[in-house]
């Protein structure tokens, strides 16, 4: 997976935003957990000017973040 990764930090480099978002898509309908893909779509997402979605998975982000810090916590997980 990281040198698909590699590929998509490419695509935003070189401003190939629509293809990078479609790449990174579809990594999180396999894997909707998958945090690094989560913050580069995100990361496209403020670059291509969509604020709203930027947002949205922002919340989505914290939201897995925050999620993962109580299993860690947890003393049954």
């Amino acid at each position: 997976m990281s040198s698909v990764m590699v590929e998509i930090e490419l695509m935003v480099e070189y401003r190939q935003y629509g293809e990078a978002c479609r790449r990174l898509e579809q990594i999180l309908v396999e894997d909707p957990d998958y945090l690094p893909a989560k913050e580069a779509l995100h990361q496209v997402y403020r670059l291509r000017g969509q604020a709203k979605r930027a947002q949205d998975l922002q919340c989505e982000i914290r939201g897995l973040l925050d999620r993962r810090a109580e299993e860690q916590l947890s003393p049954s997980a």
